[in-house]
């Protein structure tokens, strides 16, 4: 996250040494909306949420005076999750229902997919089942015929913590173990500590010690490594 907060303060530098015309000022606004959902994403991760919703904020601004619907609704989901970690659900479900709002606006799949995972793990902590796994599912059938492997991956690992908040270890297991395979075959290391953590989760709740023993091992492994 370091690294790639880094790179996106390297291009906004580069991107401000542009030519001024009418043209590349509207791919700079266009950049510059990105940008600031790149920032907010980058310090939240980091877990800098103040700095992440300053950035969000600022690129709303942009993005709602130029109607650009796609980084908008991004946006307004990143500020969802962002007060959703941050403990503040009814906040974040404003956000969230302000995104839906213009869902039909979105060209790009890939946003839709990332909130409706975000919001199936929001209602899910609400305790609200069947809403959850309904935008689980939403996010799991954008995913599993996008290029972008990351959203397919996302999507099923909200689905397996339903599974195992509902205590269906199997379900969850199966699931999980679908997100694993790809991410270790394309090498998402971040998103596979996640699901053998998961994983681990599951074996144990199914009194299989042998495999829990098995996948602790591996967590350890690719935490350490």
């Amino acid at each position: 996250n370091e690294k790639a907060l880094q790179a996106t303060k390297d291009l906004e530098k580069e991107i401000f040494r542009l030519d001024t015309s009418n043209i590349l000022d509207n791919i700079k606004l266009k950049i510059l909306v990105q940008l600031h959902d790149f920032y907010a994403t980058i310090y939240n991760n980091l877990g800098l949420q103040e700095e992440a919703l300053s950035h969000a904020f600022q690129g709303v601004k942009i993005a709602w005076i130029n109607q650009k619907y796609d980084r908008l609704f991004s946006l307004w989901t990143t500020i969802g999750k962002i007060y959703t970690e941050l403990g503040d659900i009814q906040i974040a479900k404003t956000y969230y229902q302000l995104a839906l709002d213009i869902e039909k606006k979105v060209k790009h799949e890939k946003h839709l997919s990332f909130a409706y995972t975000n919001l199936s793990e929001m209602l899910l902590k609400e305790g609200k089942w069947e809403k959850s796994k309904q935008f689980a599912q939403k996010a799991l059938n954008i995913g599993k015929n996008h290029p972008q492997k990351l959203l397919y991956i996302k999507a099923l690992l909200s689905l397996g913590k339903w599974y195992i908040t509902k205590e269906e270890y199997q379900n969850g297991l199966e699931t999980l173990q679908a997100a694993e395979e790809i991410c270790r075959k394309y090498q998402f290391k971040k998103e596979r500590i996640s699901i053998v953590a998961n994983i681990c989760t599951c074996y144990n709740g199914l009194n299989d010690q042998e495999n829990y023993n098995k996948y602790t091992a591996l967590l350890h492994k690719l935490i350490t490594s």
